[in-house]
């Protein structure tokens, strides 16, 4: 009814009730959670053949994406919670040459973030967290993208929130981050 058929109101309003349910400053809607992933990983500047740690369990998705941004996947052992190990994502920024990390939080359980957020950035290491199976959860009362680079979702008919066919997004609160992701969903398209 707007005339728009790509990035109208619709999609608009969707952002802004993503950003402010996600308690952040940016949302960018994309056409699937593998999207939102490869399109953030490709924001945040992984070089093809960059190396990005992962989970060894989840949807392939959270390391296929890796593969099509360009980059090689890095498997992760997980704890009794079937999630990443924290210290084994701090001892692995310590041992290897990592570009990225992808934090995957499973069944509504979200991984403490903070410590592993804070000494990747301190080594030039990204963080994107895999929040498909998160979409309203907090940990410490922080929700995904609090600490990391950005968060991404999925609105598969699967997940917490679904669409008819598919769905992604992207929240993060760094701004340039937004805008390459803005122009990284349309061919870099801005309008």
């Amino acid at each position: 009814s707007s005339g728009k058929v790509l990035q109208g109101p619709d999609v608009q309003n969707f952002e802004t009730r993503l950003a402010n349910i996600s308690e952040m400053k940016s949302a960018i809607a994309v056409g699937s959670g593998t999207d939102a992933l490869s399109i953030a990983m490709k924001a945040l500047g992984l070089s093809n053949g960059g190396h990005v740690a992962v989970t060894s369990l989840s949807f392939v998705a959270s390391a296929s994406s890796i593969v099509n941004a360009g980059g090689v996947p890095i498997f992760l052992d997980i704890d009794h919670h079937y999630l990443s190990k924290t210290e084994t994502v701090l001892d692995l920024l310590d041992k290897h040459p990592l570009e990225g990390i992808i934090l995957v939080h499973l069944y509504g359980q979200m991984i403490d973030t903070e410590a592993i957020c804070r000494k990747a950035k301190s080594k030039g290491v990204f963080v994107i967290e895999d929040a498909a199976q998160a979409l309203g959860a907090k940990h410490k009362g922080k929700t995904p993208g609090t600490y990391s680079d950005a968060a991404c979702y999925s609105f598969d008919p699967t997940k917490v929130v679904g669409a008819y066919g598919s769905g992604g997004g992207i929240v993060t609160n760094n701004e340039q981050i937004a805008l390459r992701c803005q122009s990284l969903r349309y061919h870099g398209q801005s309008q």
